[in-house]
């Protein structure tokens, strides 16, 4: 049995766009035994009588703190089949690729499975500008990494062997599970065709708030033994560890020359932002805002230690 898991909050019509082509993906890949499960963070929009209306099989609003490792735990744990596989309920799935994932006994191939998402891209205020294939990629060709995404499949056996994933993590949940599950040997398997219509914002739109540091900074700490992980985290953090160098050079050295070599750093990775968020944006709050991540970055690392999160839900009638 397969399990679609979607997590959503205020996802409105991209949800129903969402549960109605699982369905469509069903009939088209002949799934005989499957269930939709719909988690749900609290929404205030009528995401829950999309839901419903859309035959999900199972309905979960989350009560207590809400996040994505939280969502999509909660829904595995109220999983039935041995087959779950997560999508977040702005992604529209495409049929055509389920035989290739599969064997003739209808179990994963391989156990931590995903595809290619073309990323619908809106601005703040939901009008359409572009759209791209976010990952190279060449077509029927596999890789192998450590990256995750919103969207994969997984055995319920794997899942469980990992814990599921870990719920202090509210940013990068998915990239903490592929991390785990690379050290364990099981790398995610991305198949080259394309599995997903992602309708979304501009990724710098969603992820400027100074409130997400933390999670990073938790997330390099957490793996840092691991130098692949290391690697890999390395495009986005570098600029911490560019801080953190001037910084111990500076107070050596008694100078504050060094401090002068960083800041051409949060010029850049400013003008990265505003190039790529192709939006009006102010460039000096932009650039003070940078440089308080890598200073925040470099707190956090040595400070925050959350506790895991009791997950407390409910079940709404259909």
């Amino acid at each position: 049995m397969v399990s679609f898991i979607v997590i959503g909050k205020n996802e409105g019509w991209r949800l129903d766009k969402c549960l109605s082509a699982i369905h469509y993906f069903a009939r088209q890949e002949e799934l005989a035994n499957y269930e939709i499960i719909y988690v749900d963070s609290k929404s205030t929009d009528d995401s829950l009588s999309i839901a419903k209306k859309n035959a999900a099989n199972r309905i979960l609003l989350i009560t207590g703190e809400c996040n994505a490792a939280i969502g999509r735990n909660v829904g595995a744990k109220e999983a039935k089949g041995d087959i779950l596989f997560f999508l977040d309920g702005d992604m529209e799935l495409f049929p055509g690729f389920y035989k290739d994932i599969v064997d003739k006994d209808e179990k994963l191939i391989y156990p931590f499975v995903s595809g290619i998402e073309i990323d619908i891209l809106h601005d703040k205020s939901w009008n359409y500008v572009e759209s791209k294939v976010r990952r190279k990629f060449k077509e029927g060709i596999d890789q192998f990494e450590q990256t995750t995404g919103g969207l994969f499949v997984i055995s319920k056996e794997l899942w469980e062997k990992t814990g599921g994933m870990d719920n202090c993590q509210k940013k990068s949940q998915d990239l903490d599970l592929g991390l785990r599950l690379t050290s364990l040997g099981v790398p995610l398997c991305r198949k080259g065709k394309i599995w997903v219509n992602h309708y979304t914002q501009y990724y710098a739109i969603r992820t400027t708030s100074l409130k997400t540091v933390r999670y990073s900074a938790r997330l390099a700490r957490k793996h840092f033994f691991n130098i692949k992980a290391q690697m890999l985290l390395l495009s986005s953090n570098y600029s911490y560890w560019i801080l953190h160098l001037c910084l111990i050079n500076s107070v050596v050295y008694l100078s504050l020359i060094p401090m002068l070599i960083y800041l051409p750093v949060p010029i850049y990775r400013t003008y990265k932002i505003i190039h790529r968020t192709q939006s009006a944006l102010n460039i000096p709050d932009e650039f003070i805002k940078r440089i308080k991540k890598d200073f925040l970055f470099l707190y956090y690392f040595f400070c925050f230690w959350p506790c895991p999160t009791k997950e407390e839900y409910v079940e709404v009638e259909i």
